[in-house]
């Protein structure tokens, strides 16, 4: 009981200092015509970073939102905002969980003692005046952990872009590491919607103001994208 006190605390306590206004939302192309919208809110304090949110359209249109919780007495950080297109397998098993899990109507908190803190997480489904959701600190059911896996692994392809974007523009340097270690997380299958970031890694392969090795590594994953018809079909032009 102390323990749910305290993680709906810190859930509380988080929400204040963002402001429910800082979950993305991308709008639909006719407002009068809402479409079905899964969102994925993670607060960890501590984390990096430390929170984030993934919101997507039934039909496949995402953004992404990442920024810092503040510290008592400190103002916030500025956030990272970006949109993108995901891909439709991705798509389609997101919202096939999303049934499966009966629109996040339930509890689905694992109850058998004492688990560590590994983050707040909130999914919601909306679809028009219709809003149901779920929080969770760790979840045994399959179904969901597969769900928040989607999304973390997204999260962690948006976060290396946003490190690429700081890096290109003060650290040209700095970029080689940063590329190899999402190599490795590709290849480990912890990155998801590689596509999303496709434009940043086409800069980095024609600037020619960086090292050959560099450039190898971002054509090298931009080769995955194109390998991959569902990720090349998603990525922008």
């Amino acid at each position: 009981m102390i323990r749910r006190t305290l993680i709906a605390a810190l859930l509380l306590a988080a929400l204040s200092c963002l402001g429910l206004a800082q979950t993305p939302n991308p709008e639909p192309d006719h407002p009068e015509a809402p479409v079905p919208i899964v969102t994925f809110d993670f607060v960890l304090q501590g984390g990096t970073p430390s929170h984030y949110a993934i919101a997507v359209q039934s039909q496949g249109k995402a953004s992404y939102r990442s920024d810092e919780v503040p510290a008592a007495g400190r103002a916030p950080l500025q956030p990272y905002f970006y949109r993108f297109l995901v891909s439709e397998p991705t798509r389609m098993r997101i919202f096939e969980l999303t049934r499966a899990l009966n629109y996040f109507q339930g509890d689905f908190e694992y109850h058998g003692g004492r688990i560590a803190n590994m983050g707040i997480k909130t999914l919601t489904f909306k679809d028009g005046s219709r809003e149901s959701h779920t929080s969770f600190n760790y979840s045994t059911n399959h179904r969901l952990q597969e769900l928040t896996l989607i999304f973390q692994n997204i999260s962690t392809t948006l976060e290396h872009g946003r490190r690429l974007e700081y890096l290109h523009r003060y650290d040209k340097l700095g970029l080689e590491a940063e590329l190899k270690s999402m190599e490795d997380a590709a290849n480990k299958k912890q990155l998801a919607e590689l596509q999303a970031v496709a434009p940043l890694l086409k800069r980095l392969l024609n600037d020619s103001g960086i090292i050959n090795v560099t450039r190898r590594r971002a054509d090298h994953l931009l080769q995955m994208i194109q390998s991959d018809p569902a990720a090349r079909a998603a990525a922008p032009e």
